[in-house]
């Protein structure tokens, strides 16, 4: 069942700020644990750098799509899993991959990136979502951004207890426990999108409001934490500016769009 496997692939080692960059933060390597390829997921995509695959099951497929410039290895994936194929990331083989040898390729590649995403959202649906957040989450975090700081945790109680009732056979520190770092990774995902995909947004907001500005410092500060290094808000930029190129060219706004859900129902675990 399985179509396609895929190591883990590491910036080969260099000398400067940009190649020790790339060492900890290339966007090839999807990190130590092994783990099943597809949209949405932890591991959602793998580079082409490196693919061992069933030709009779990419032939299949017509192979990579011709018309993508960019993202047509993801794109392969995908069609791969929504055709009932499985594909796996297997980290214990360990390629390595030549990192841009300047700022400027560097700075392209990462535009080029951005813009694939427009193409890969039309071409499947919702997998390209800037943040995906439970509609609770999102109420938290822009009454916390509203200054309502304790309306925000009454939602979060409120969502402890549904979700307890919702999850019974959960014991109810657990259930907390899940509750609480989903909405905190909610706030990671929004801080993230509004220094990447929605950072002309964040610009323009902070230049036109006094509160804006202290929520795009603190979406800054929490991506400079996370990435311990400021060269984390240049690739974020250039990806972002290469995301509305791609949107603008295609005439869509799906790479730019959150997904919003809701708690799951007991019928639909």
């Amino acid at each position: 069942t399985v179509a396609l496997v895929a190591p883990r692939v590491v910036g080969a080692r260099g000398t400067g700020a940009l190649a020790a960059y790339e060492e900890r933060h290339s966007p090839l390597d999807l990190g130590p644990e092994p783990a099943r390829i597809a949209a949405g997921s932890r591991v959602s995509y793998v580079p082409a750098a490196a693919l061992v695959c069933r030709t009779d099951a990419v032939r299949a497929l017509g192979g990579f799509a011709p018309e993508l410039r960019v993202g047509e290895d993801v794109d392969l994936v995908w069609r791969l899993a929504d055709a009932g194929h499985r594909c796996r990331y297997e980290p214990s083989v360990v390629v390595t991959h030549l990192p841009r040898p300047t700022w400027t390729s560097w700075w392209r590649q990462r535009v080029g990136y951005g813009r694939s995403a427009a193409p890969l959202a039309l071409r499947h649906p919702g997998a390209l979502a800037p943040v995906r957040t439970s509609g609770w989450s999102l109420a938290i975090w822009v009454l916390a951004a509203a200054r309502r700081p304790w309306l925000a945790a009454a939602v979060a109680v409120g969502t402890v207890v549904a979700l307890q009732r919702t999850l019974r056979d959960l014991p109810r520190a657990e259930t907390t426990r899940l509750v609480l770092l989903g909405h905190l990774g909610a706030g990671r995902q929004f801080a993230a999108a509004a220094t990447r995909v929605w950072w002309p947004i964040t610009v323009l907001a902070a230049v036109c409001h006094r509160r804006a500005r202290w929520i795009a410092a603190a979406a800054v500060a929490v991506r400079l934490w996370a990435e311990r290094s400021p060269i984390v808000l240049a690739d974020d930029v250039a990806y972002g500016t290469g995301v509305w190129a791609g949107a603008l060219r295609e005439r869509t706004a799906a790479p730019l769009t959150p997904q919003v859900t809701t708690w799951p129902t007991r019928g639909e675990r």
